[in-house]
């Protein structure tokens, strides 16, 4: 179980946050790595409501980016201070040891002892040999001395030696972890310029922030890898059912064959990043993946930037899903009903319109972005015109209308072959009114039409 391994789970989740972090330049939760892993149910929620929006000021990615360098410089400093003490200390340790080693050879002694000395002739004695004695003496109490102190300042410096390698280390692990960041902040520019925006990296690493939590969820529910463990055997007799007892298999590639073809064919007139040109989406009705194939690579959703890229994929994935449902007429049990809610907030946020009308210039200008105004309501249109050429055709295909609800900021588009606000708005405008695309009742009203 990931319980097991708590500490590791932690500083994955801290090295993707602070990942996150420097490349859209904003957090992406205010609560701690704790707190993630105490409650992951919660956390799941939390990371999932996040809306990615990643910051392309290179200023602000530089200045991130010297930030760290200077860190790690500063630690890398350090180390080499440390190091230089710890060289020094050596030096002490094995001077200490020489002397030690040189004192060993010398026998100790207590005291000197001197017979009183006396003249032969005259009988007097000599009392200045007694000055040299005391000076003798001075002498064998220093060298004990020294030889007693000896072993203490070694250990002295041993200790000091300790502390010190103690710390180098730990600012090792310190600069480490920097190498490592600095190492990321490099991977994101390197990917920039294989044009992979930030806003697509910022997305994988929360999906991978958010896999972990997953993770930890499962692994800490052990009922819940018992139920997950009771769906695969059910799906698994299932689908040996289904192909024991109907040609499954031959069906499900048909009509994955069938809603390919559909989706391409609306994709290749949808507004897709020319890295993404010509579209060849694949979706597997087997794992529901949505991926492109480009020059034989898989390549994801997950790893699909910008926005309006993920918004050509999923229109591209609906109407195609929906011209297949219309396609097997009366077989068919699903109504071909597809609601899409804001879609041009890709190309016009929805947070900065609050006019009275939908305003496409001043909404760029609003996001310090006038230059694409003209490209964005461009695509826009584009999209509106694809749909409307969608409905059209397939109920000339299949004499089945496909209906499409769509709420929208976006007003007044010039389309072809088609009024936008006779065909598709017909005075369902709410910017003006109180009310939105279901309108409340009150008590009162409610009374008064009963009445």
């Amino acid at each position: 179980m990931l319980d097991k391994n708590s500490s590791n789970v932690k500083n994955s989740l801290i090295e993707l946050l602070n990942q996150y972090e420097y490349i859209t330049g904003k957090k992406l939760i205010t609560e701690n790595v704790d707190q993630l892993v105490s409650n992951p149910a919660n956390s799941l929620d939390i990371i999932n409501a996040q809306v990615v929006v990643a910051d392309d000021n290179a200023e602000v990615f530089a200045n991130q980016y010297d930030n760290l360098k200077k860190t790690y410089d500063e630690i890398d400093s350090e180390i080499q201070q440390k190091n230089l003490e710890l060289g020094r200390i050596q030096v002490n340790i094995n001077s200490a040891n020489k002397y030690k080693d040189s004192l060993n050879g010398i026998s100790s002694c207590d005291s000197a002892y001197v017979t009183v000395s006396e003249c032969p002739f005259c009988k007097n004695q000599n009392k200045g040999i007694s000055k040299e004695v005391n000076k003798l003496q001075s002498a064998i109490e220093w060298l004990n001395s020294e030889l007693q102190k000896t072993p203490v300042l070694a250990e002295t410096f041993l200790v000091k030696q300790k502390e010190l390698k103690q710390e180098r280390d730990e600012l090792k692990k310190t600069l480490s972890h920097y190498k490592e960041l600095i190492a990321d902040m490099e991977n994101v520019q390197k990917q920039a310029k294989e044009r992979k925006s930030r806003y697509e990296q910022a997305v994988n690493v929360k999906e991978r922030i958010a896999a972990i939590i997953q993770e930890k969820l499962i692994g800490s529910e052990p009922e819940l890898l018992n139920e997950i463990g009771e769906c695969e055997k059910s799906i698994n007799r299932i689908r040996k059912f289904l192909i024991d007892n109907y040609n499954i298999d031959n069906k499900m590639k048909s009509a994955e064959i069938a809603i390919n073809k559909n989706m391409n064919a609306i994709g290749e007139k949808l507004d897709f990043e020319e890295t993404y040109k010509p579209v060849n989406l694949i979706f597997s009705l087997d794992t529901f993946d949505l991926h492109f194939n480009i020059k034989g690579e898989s390549v994801y959703l997950r790893s699909v930037g910008s926005g309006a890229n993920w918004l050509a994929c999923h229109i591209s994935l609906f109407t195609g899903l929906i011209k297949y449902f219309c396609q097997q007429g009366s077989s068919c049990l699903i109504p071909p009903i597809l609601f899409l809610d804001q879609p041009s907030q890709v190309y016009f946020p929805t947070s900065t319109d609050i006019a009275s009308e939908f305003d496409a210039k001043k909404l760029k200008e609003a996001e310090g972005k006038e230059e694409q105004v003209d490209a964005d309501l461009k695509s826009v249109t584009n999209l509106y015109q694809q749909l409307v050429k969608f409905c059209k055709e397939t109920f000339k295909e299949t004499n089945i209308m496909p209906q499409i609800i769509i709420t929208d900021h976006a007003d007044n588009l010039k389309l072809e072959d088609c009024d936008f606000d006779k065909d598709l708005v017909r005075g369902r405008r709410w910017r003006a009114k109180n009310e939105g695309f279901i309108k409340l009742i009150n008590a009162s009203s409610s009374q008064e039409t009963a009445n």
